[in-house]
């Protein structure tokens, strides 16, 4: 599954709405598989609007809304990881026609914590049907993100253009992607408090655009 025509078309929350019975089956079978293949636990919770704080639950949501809990295991990088599989599902919720909005800070931890199924709850995905359009906010050129040992192929320009729309939680992820053959290392040199999240972002991107079956990180 590639989401190439909803990397860029990410929107805010505006409306509160209840998700179609179709929708719901389609999210959690994605967050099954996304489950099964990464060791995280993602949950859908629907017209339940709690895990949000009170203040920026009536700004984006205007109320109950509909929301996927990050959480996963103690392990190493994990937070890459829910990064990485929480990029997948917010695309998928795209595709199929609602916004997105990551929360990983203005949320009720205690109600979320109760009712998430991992040992480390992260935060929410917030899901629903939005007005306003976001947009990327990383300024930076292909040039300043990367480099590559010899000709460029298509595939890492392409997932470098991929990365560079990415709808990251900061405004200027320091990232960097290096080259060579059909080998890539993504090298994250923030130490941010997010930094972890942002790497399992943008490596994401970059797959959808560059071709999981190009290339091979190293």
């Amino acid at each position: 599954m590639t989401f190439k025509k909803t990397i860029r078309t990410q929107s805010i929350l505006g409306l509160k709405k209840t998700l179609a019975n179709n929708i719901i089956e389609k999210l959690n079978a994605r967050i099954n598989y996304l489950n099964f293949t990464h060791d995280v636990n993602l949950k859908l919770v629907t017209d339940d609007g709690s895990g949000i704080s009170a203040f920026w639950r009536f700004i984006f949501t205007r109320g109950k809304t509909n929301y996927i809990i990050l959480s996963g295991p103690k392990k190493k990088d994990v937070e890459e990881v829910i990064g990485y599989a929480g990029t997948d599902i917010a695309l998928l919720a795209q595709d199929l026609g609602l916004s997105v909005s990551w929360f990983l800070n203005p949320i009720s931890k205690s109600i979320v914590k109760h009712i998430a199924d991992g040992e480390v709850t992260f935060g929410i995905i917030a899901i629903g049907y939005g007005k306003q359009q976001s947009v990327c906010r990383c300024n930076k050129t292909a040039d300043e993100v990367c480099s590559y040992d010899g000709t460029q192929p298509e595939w890492f320009k392409n997932g470098i253009k991929s990365a560079l729309g990415a709808l990251t939680l900061m405004p200027e992820p320091d990232f960097r992607f290096l080259g060579k053959d059909n080998m890539v290392i993504l090298a994250n040199y923030s130490q941010g408090k997010y930094s972890a999240y942002e790497k399992g972002i943008v490596k994401y991107h970059f797959e959808v655009g560059a071709g999981r079956d190009n290339f091979v990180w190293e």
